[in-house]
């Protein structure tokens, strides 16, 4: 309940606003999302007026100087429906989208010291309407301003990735209204977006984000902390306490790193999969096919005999951290390497794994040229 209220002049409120510090001091908050009027940055890029941008950072600093190991995270968020083509000609909701997403980015380019996570509930957005057309309308109440369930349930998902780290398609949940098929594509959609690349470095995930990574079974914490806790599949390991952590068993593994500069929790690294067994090429033969391999745009991971009903694949990446996460919906599993495409993965040597309901597991090696 960190809601301070509506002031109609937007943040400029907000910064001058008792009520705003009130909530401020209220709590030891861990995370504050400033959630501005997206009105200021739906205009041309590299336009937010400069007292609008002064308050937001005002606010910033306050939350800064009262929490200091608070993450703040600015809210990108999502046009109107259908943009605002009276005012910008030729405008839609793709468009408006991004505009703000990048007018974002502008505001903190203008505070290079300040910059803070941005969530890209927008640009989330921009990758459901182009992966299915129809979903753009059910992100909207009536009113095409306000998110419903739909909308609503893709933003609590970006916010769950970036806090975090895990995939949100390993929770179950589908809210009320939302139908099971949209609620896994904006699961995925959202743990792929943040992931992008260019998201994921724009947006300044790296400056709370330790790297971990597996080199020949010991995994270890890029950059210098002050103190280090190794979790397996989200629990504590007793005594896993430095800065590398020799696996035992199979799993997930993350770690909390604090930062040796201010005693602040970095926030939970990614899960890293860590597997014992080798991965060979024809391990999974009558059982799952992928073709065409190497990948040069698309490639199919198809399973032949075995029900594809309560089957999950990952996606992991050669230091074993994972890409693409998500439940089958079918007996063929789609790999894209297309920048265009908003679940695509990069060039490189992956392992896949898909794991049917009885926790049997095939491994396979894909290489996306």
């Amino acid at each position: 309940d960190a809601n301070a209220g509506q002031y109609f002049e937007g943040t400029n409120g907000h910064a001058t606003s008792a009520v705003t510090y009130a909530k401020i001091h209220s709590q030891a908050w861990d995370y504050v999302v400033l959630q501005d009027n997206q009105g200021y940055f739906a205009g041309y890029i590299n336009q937010v007026g400069a007292s609008h941008m002064a308050a937001n950072i005002q606010v910033r600093d306050s939350v800064r100087a009262i929490h200091p190991c608070a993450k703040v995270i600015w809210f990108s968020g999502w046009a109107y429906l259908g943009g605002i083509p009276a005012q910008i000609p030729g405008d839609n909701t793709i468009n408006m989208n991004n505009r703000i997403d990048t007018n974002y980015q502008y505001m903190q380019n203008q505070y290079p010291s300040k910059k803070e996570l941005i969530a890209p509930f927008g640009k989330t957005w921009n990758n459901a309407i182009q992966a299915q057309p129809a979903i753009e309308n059910l992100l909207y109440i009536s009113d095409g301003v306000h998110p419903s369930a739909t909308g609503q349930l893709s933003n609590a998902s970006v916010l769950y990735t970036m806090i975090f780290k895990q995939d949100p398609s390993n929770i179950n949940y589908v809210p009320a209204g939302v139908t099971a098929a949209n609620a896994s594509l904006l699961k995925n959609l959202a743990w792929q977006t943040v992931m992008t690349p260019y998201i994921y470095n724009s947006h300044q995930m790296p400056q709370l984000t330790p790297v971990v990574t597996n080199n020949s079974g010991v995994l270890s914490v890029s950059g210098t902390y002050s103190a280090y806790q190794w979790y397996l599949n989200n629990a504590a390991i007793a005594g896993a306490t430095s800065s590398t952590y020799t696996p035992t068993a199979n799993g997930s593994y993350m770690v909390i790193a604090t930062s040796a500069s201010n005693n602040c929790a970095q926030n939970w690294s990614f899960p890293v999969v860590v597997t014992a067994t080798g991965i060979h090429e024809n391990e999974n033969i009558g059982n799952v096919v992928l073709y065409p391999n190497p990948v040069s745009c698309e490639s199919v991971i198809e399973l032949k005999n075995t029900a594809w009903e309560g089957c999950r694949i990952e996606i992991v990446n050669m230091v074993g951290q994972i890409m693409q996460s998500q439940p089958l919906t079918s007996n063929r599993y789609f790999i894209y390497k297309n920048d265009f495409n908003p679940i695509a993965i990069g060039s490189g040597i992956y392992i896949y794994t898909i794991t049917d309901k009885s926790g049997n597991k095939f491994f396979g090696k894909i290489n996306i040229l």
